[in-house]
């Protein structure tokens, strides 16, 4: 099968989307475009960075809020014209907020979260990678848009295929119920997250097998509710039987509670919880232009100021309680924007031992391999320079920026984000050339993928791969190819 037609061939350049040829919509769109840029670019980043005292204006501070400003403009102009495209909106956040603000509030105030002192000169560098990265990203974009113009067809391979859901989420119902209770059941994975860390590490024995049983117990039941709920919600489109209908009614509410269990919001890492979320969000929420603005504009300022005190349920209650800072104080001092000081790290860590060549990246790809079998296989890259650096807490992000530089360099974030700008181009094409086909497998695979990017980017890679490759097998698992 081959989707064509004037409305499937819409789709343009991934910089530059179909438009509106409407006078009156160009100039709410302009105006739209005016006023997202207004709060984006100036007022939300004063709102963050207001009351430093003393603040060092020099040319970090000044780069860093040049990418603040690209990074504002980039997600005005997606809003401003209703952008459909799910992959964009969160990358341009993570840079704006992670790699934008977040840096900004370390140039001006000379504060890092894990009590190490930067000069000028590394914050600056390490501005310039994030630069490279983003250039890369938006080349990549752009020679896709270049080829892909030469086509007007897209092929549709994949299809969600009810009989392979069903199957899929009886499996996830027992995968996670046996997950459960072999940690000692509800009561025992229901608890903090800290708590479940410490009891699920000493039993699994390594970050490798913590990850993997972490990933059984929690993705499979995940994946299958969203399959499941999205073939309810289109059961039109996939004529669905009353007899298959009510078993998938039965088994979507058998893995409700499950996944209550499974995925307890206080036991969760806020990325992967965030990536439930926002998966729901945007496979299940019509995606319009006032809708897209409403969520990303609250998106930004949740980000940049409530995403810290998020995490008051995740650990022991015991003596926490609700400390109010200025925001700029969170970002400075809180692990959770740390991604640009690794990404500084990951420059000092190559200046002493040089590029891996990869070396970290293939431990990721292949966290699954057992040591026996891989003697010397890498540990994450966070806990790799935290141990350099004398740390006792390994928990590290490291963003992609970061392990694409201890790979290969500055050549190696040009390639590493050349391939990503591509590839996310082709997936946000294909969402769009097939989005009127709910029974199409890039449906869903799309608005997951674009809800887990935050988590990818942020790093480490380890982590990253460990969720999103159980995620994309059992999503194929689900899915037949295409009859013609």
């Amino acid at each position: 099968m081959v989707l064509s037609g004037k409305r499937q061939v819409m789709y343009a350049a991934p910089l530059c989307w179909p438009k509106v040829t409407r006078g009156g919509a160009i100039v709410s769109a302009n105006a739209l475009l005016i006023l997202c840029y207004v709060f984006l670019g100036t007022m939300l980043p004063a709102l963050v960075l207001y009351g430093i005292p003393r603040p060092t204006w020099d040319e970090a501070a000044v780069l860093s809020l040049a990418v603040v400003q690209y990074s504002a403009f980039r997600i005005s102009l997606l809003l401003s014209r209703g952008q459909d495209a799910l992959l964009q909106y969160t990358f341009w956040m993570f840079v704006y907020i992670f790699l934008g603000m977040a840096p900004a509030a370390h140039a001006l105030t000379g504060r890092y979260a894990w009590r190490q002192e930067h000069t000028s000169a590394e914050i600056l560098f390490s501005l310039l990678l994030v630069i490279i990265g983003v250039a890369a990203y938006d080349a990549g974009r752009i020679v896709y848009s270049k080829l892909q113009s030469r086509t007007q067809d897209f092929p549709a391979r994949r299809v969600i295929a009810p009989r392979n859901v069903q199957v899929l989420c009886a499996a996830a119902i027992v995968v996670a119920s046996i997950g459960v209770f072999k940690a000692g059941g509800p009561a025992a994975v229901m608890i903090t997250r800290d708590e479940l860390a410490f009891m699920m590490e000493s039993e699994a024995g390594s970050k490798a097998g913590l990850l993997i049983w972490t990933m059984m117990m929690r993705v499979p039941p995940f994946v299958a509710l969203v399959l499941g709920a999205y073939i309810l919600r289109h059961r039109e489109q996939f004529s669905l039987s009353r007899m298959d209908t009510g078993i998938l009614c039965l088994l979507v509410a058998a893995l409700v509670p499950v996944n209550l269990v499974a995925n307890f919001p206080p036991a969760l890492p806020r990325y992967w919880l965030g990536t439930i979320v926002l998966a729901f969000v945007f496979i299940f929420v019509q995606r319009s232009r006032s809708v897209l603005i409403s969520f990303f504009v609250s998106f930004a300022v949740l980000m940049a100021v409530i995403f810290p005190y998020t995490d008051l349920f995740r650990f022991s209650r015991e003596g926490r309680g609700i400390e109010i800072q200025p925001a700029y104080e969170q970002m400075v001092l809180k692990g959770d924007y740390d991604a640009f000081q690794q990404t500084m790290n990951a420059a000092w860590y190559v200046d002493i031992k040089g590029v891996d060549y990869g070396k970290q990246m293939a431990g990721a790809a292949l966290f699954w391999m057992p040591r026996s079998v891989w003697p010397d296989k890498p540990a994450g890259t966070g806990a790799m320079i935290g141990r350099e650096l004398g740390q006792h807490f390994l928990n590290f992000s490291e963003p992609l920026w970061a392990e694409a530089y201890i790979a290969g360099g500055a050549i190696g974030i040009m390639l590493v984000f050349f391939l990503y700008g591509y590839g996310t181009a082709f997936l946000e094409r294909a969402l769009y050339c097939t989005r009127s086909h709910k029974v199409l497998f890039t449906n869903v695979l799309v608005p997951v993928l674009a809800a887990f990017q935050m988590f990818l980017l942020r790093g480490d890679l380890m982590n990253g791969v460990a969720y999103s490759t159980p995620v994309v097998l059992y999503m194929l698992a689900a899915t037949r190819r295409f009859a013609r």
